[in-house]
């Protein structure tokens, strides 16, 4: 008996001892009774009833990575690609993880497969080898809002690789390689065509002075040829007088017995001149020839905070510019790595941050979004700049110009200093895991919201070119020089370095009463111009003979700004050009004038001087 009495001793302490669970850290249990569910185990002690309940599922709690294998997908243009993606996934309720689909990671893996493919349908090569962080944000919005009822929230979704087909990359390097080989080729022909016309030039001055001393020479030689010949004439004339007096003063002297004789000599030199001119030349030919964002994952507490934008003093066109969101960057001013918030919602968005204090920088678009616009110096605050990447070294009679052949796009920012999380801020969207009550964080609290009112960064430039003999333009373009290569997001200030500005010209506007003379006007975007310096203007445009190329430069340039009163600075740039030389019209033509003027090196351009 005492055996039996033991052996259930031992036996009811072992179900006591299986009935007692404890819950790490990060972890939570699904406990079901009966079959049914009963609750969820959250960290902690806990006992459940034996042989009743049961333990249904252990969750993971942690932000969770998963990389699922490269996936074909087809663009919009037919071509077949691998790209692999990894999906940052946190699981908020584990009662809908456990009974809300069967295989979670799987479920995931093909509703990322599926998405993919939908984005990746609607963008050809080119977009989608350029718009990684547009599909990631699409994938993250449709992935979050579809993985709700399992209980997953998906924080970021990352384009591992995009490997276009073999045939593609070979492709893609010969286009390359053709275009590289293509600027060179215009480049040394550009050099060569100058380097022929210099040479033409000084040898027909070197020709035009050596005849003219040769004319001179000649001229001078037939001269003294003249004199000498005359000279010596009236020699002999006078020599002849002289012997005949003589002879008759000698008869007469001999009649008077008493003769006398008289010789006279008189000798003359003429001494011719010439004259030698030489010119030399020298022509000089001068040829000078943007990491990673890993998303700071929240394995600790955080705040949440709300991000909220007003547009309306950026001088930007909600409609057109929404559709690329924002970027937000919280720089630690201890000095830490900067936390990158992509915004989805062009007006309004929520980001969590660890206990810190923060400066913030908050601009249109994202850093990949943009044509010809660049960022550099994006791990500091203060050295975060844009630059305009469609710079080109163009060769010069003189001098290496550096010029911008594309205007950036419109550019606004705004910025905020010192902005702390503080320990009592952190865990305002949940329960935390010490049993801190949970804080609400509304757009109206200040303590968890961010307010932006974006300024301009870029500026609109109108230029306006009145030009004598509009009639005979067909197509034209400009260079402005003073134009600033970057700007300070932070600051609004421009790094002082100096560009040239290329545009085209449109939009011609005759006078009054005049068909000859009037105006041609363009639109562009600049991050800033010197207005403490003197602006020269640099004209090229085709005539509506369709060969002759008119030039001219000019320092009579005006540069003036305008403020609308909201923030907005138009810059204003006015010159006036020499007159257009008459030329007969292409086939008999008008002036037929157009905005379009590529296919320039296709026709010989002869350069018109400017008097």
């Amino acid at each position: 008996m005492p055996v039996v009495i033991l052996i259930v001793v031992i036996i009811a302490l072992v179900v006591i001892v299986n009935c007692v669970k404890i819950v790490p850290q990060a972890h939570a249990v699904v406990v079901e009774r009966l079959g049914g569910y009963l609750t969820t185990w959250s960290v902690g002690l806990h006992f459940k009833v034996p042989f009743i309940d049961r333990i249904a599922k252990r969750v993971l709690l942690k932000e969770q990575v998963v990389d699922f294998p490269p996936q074909p997908v087809i663009t919009k243009d037919n071509v077949t690609m691998q790209i692999d993606t990894v999906v940052y996934f946190q699981i908020t309720d584990p009662k809908l993880y456990a009974y809300g689909v069967e295989n979670p990671i799987m479920a995931i893996e093909n509703l990322t497969a599926t998405t993919l493919r939908n984005i990746i349908g609607d963008l050809e090569l080119d977009e989608t080898l350029t718009s990684r962080e547009t599909i990631n944000t699409k994938m993250r919005a449709t992935l979050d809002v579809a993985t709700d009822p399992w209980g997953i929230k998906v924080n970021r979704v990352e384009l591992k690789n995009i490997i276009p087909p073999k045939a593609i990359q070979d492709a893609m390097e010969k286009q390359m390689k053709a275009e590289r080989e293509r600027r060179e080729a215009i480049l040394r022909a550009e050099g060569e065509k100058k380097s022929t016309i210099l040479v033409a030039e000084g040898n027909k001055e070197s020709a035009i002075l050596d005849a003219e001393a040769e004319k001179q020479a000649a001229i001078l030689r037939a001269e003294a040829q003249k004199e000498a010949t005359i000279k010596e004439a009236e020699g002999q004339a006078e020599a002849t007088l002289k012997i005949q007096q003589a002879n008759a003063d000698g008869l007469r002297m001999l009649k008077e017995a008493a003769p006398d004789n008289a010789v006279l000599q008189n000798n003359k030199q003429i001494v011719p001149a010439f004259a030698q001119m030489q010119k030399w030349m020298l022509l000089c030919l001068l040829f000078f020839c943007i990491g990673c964002n890993r998303r700071d994952l929240t394995y600790y507490e955080t705040a949440e905070i709300t991000l909220t934008v007003d547009w309306s003093q950026s001088g930007l066109n909600g409609m057109d510019e929404a559709a690329h969101g924002a970027t937000a960057i919280f720089y630690p001013i201890d000095g830490g790595k900067p936390k990158i918030v992509l915004m989805g919602n062009y007006s309004q968005e929520t980001v969590r941050l660890q206990q810190g204090v923060y400066n913030v920088i908050l601009f249109n678009r994202s850093f990949t979004d943009f044509s010809n616009i660049a960022f550099r110096g994006n791990d500091g605050y203060e050295t975060l700049e844009a630059y305009n990447k469609n710079i080109e070294t163009q060769i010069d009679r003189n001098t290496d110009t550096r010029i911008i052949i594309g205007s950036p796009e419109k550019l606004a920012a705004a910025t905020l200093t010192g902005f702390a999380v503080t320990e009592d801020m952190l865990g305002n969207y949940t329960q935390t895991t010490y049993g801190k009550a949970a804080h609400s964080a509304t757009a109206g609290n200040e303590r968890y919201a961010l307010h932006f009112v974006p300024q301009k960064r870029s500026h609109e430039v109108i230029a306006v070119i009145r030009v004598e003999g509009l009639n005979n333009i067909r197509s034209a373009i400009c260079r402005l020089d003073g134009i600033s290569e970057s700007i300070f997001l932070a600051t609004g200030k421009t790094s002082g370095q100096s560009i040239t500005q290329e545009f085209p010209l449109s939009h011609p506007v005759f006078d009054e009463n005049s068909p000859f003379n009037g105006t041609l006007t363009a639109t562009f975007n600049v991050f800033g111009i010197d207005f403490s310096e003197n602006h020269r203007l640099h004209l090229e445009a085709k005539l509506v003979d369709g060969k002759t190329v008119f030039t001219g430069d000019y320092d009579n340039v005006k540069v003036t700004e305008k403020d609308n009163g909201k923030g907005v600075i138009t810059i204003y740039v006015e010159a006036t050009t020499d007159k257009i030389p008459e030329v007969k019209p292409e086939g008999g033509s008008g002036s037929g004038f157009d905005v379009d003027v590529d296919g320039w090196g296709d026709e010989v351009d002869t350069d018109i001087p400017i008097e």
